[in-house]
């Protein structure tokens, strides 16, 4: 029996990982996703790829909440001895996923409401005429 539970202690996935080496991966999965962000934003702008660009743009997000995420690693270990968190730093963690998720909210927002006033307002062509409304039948 107790052969099996040290086989089990060597399993890499049960082993705790010391905190700076989860500081460490978050902020790399963090610059290789703005990594990405760049070249998909770089790329779709050059081929006029419209699918690119919405990820390209997709990726930032991601990149804003990990960042958030990674900044409250930061700072939870540099404030973990202070007075101020007398029961510790995890409110720090639990501050950055609501900031997160309060932007997120807010692009998706935003996302939903700018692009809702080009189905009301008619828009005109490079010539200066009037577009053709998709509802009048007209061509």
């Amino acid at each position: 029996m107790h052969a099996e539970s040290a086989h089990a202690d060597k399993c890499a996935a049960r082993r705790p990982t010391p905190p700076h080496g989860r500081e460490r991966g978050v902020l790399a999965v963090v610059v290789l996703t703005a990594a990405m962000m760049v070249i998909e934003i770089v790329v779709g702008y050059a081929t006029n790829s419209m699918a690119l660009l919405a990820e390209g743009w997709h990726m930032a997000t991601h990149v804003g909440a990990l960042g958030l995420a990674s900044a409250a690693y930061v700072v939870a270990r540099r404030y973990e001895s202070h007075r101020a968190f007398t029961s510790g730093t995890g409110k720090v963690h639990a501050l950055a996923g609501y900031t997160s998720a309060a932007a997120l909210g807010l692009v998706a927002t935003v996302m939903v409401v700018s692009p809702s006033g080009v189905c009301f307002t008619p828009t005109r062509s490079i010539s200066g005429a009037p577009s053709p409304s998709p509802w009048s039948g007209s061509s």
